[in-house]
């Protein structure tokens, strides 16, 4: 993926989806290498397989950015904008050298709780969501009961037009 900041190629990176139920400890090597292969700025890979004992939480492991699919476009943003700013910076004629490392040791270190909080605000999110599904199907549940109602007391009000149009009224209210 190529983001482009005013036209240009500002930063790249190489973005692999795993659609696999079991980590595969091969997966982060041949993603580096693609990275380096590519000149690539970055390695994402997305997957809801994580290896044993890591919860699937935005991170970096063995040089390379996991990310669960249901974070993905909060994810790439971050990185977007790490990558446009180092765009700007080497741009601007500032050493950029070794910048690219040191984010993805911040994303390891200090970055990994913003980015695992951003995982599980994604979560509770989602959860959020389900609550008010199920809150919005009780409340159109409802609402079609009311109809239902609504359409028998028509019915039940065009019947009796009906009778005393044509005479079959026996006087009684409905």
């Amino acid at each position: 993926m190529e983001f482009r900041h005013n036209g240009k190629s500002a930063c790249m990176a190489i973005i692999e989806v795993k659609n696999e139920t079991g980590w595969g400890w091969s997966w982060p090597a041949k993603l580096r290498q693609n990275k380096q292969d590519a000149g690539a700025d970055f390695a994402v890979l997305v997957t809801a397989a994580f290896p044993s004992k890591l919860r699937p939480m935005p991170m970096v492991h063995d040089g390379v950015l996991l990310c669960p699919p249901g974070n993905l476009v909060e994810f790439m943003e971050i990185l977007r904008g790490a990558g446009i700013k180092l765009h700007l910076a080497q741009a601007a004629g500032r050493n950029i050298n070794g910048a690219r490392e040191r984010i993805l040791d911040f994303f390891a270190g200090k970055g990994r709780d913003v980015l695992q909080s951003l995982g599980r605000r994604g979560e509770r999110q989602k959860a959020l969501n389900q609550e008010l599904l199920k809150d919005v199907n009780k409340h159109i549940r409802a609402s079609d009961k009311l109809a239902d109602g609504q359409a028998n007391d028509v019915r039940d009000f065009t019947t009796a037009v009906d009778d005393i149009i044509s005479g079959d009224d026996d006087g009684e209210d409905i």
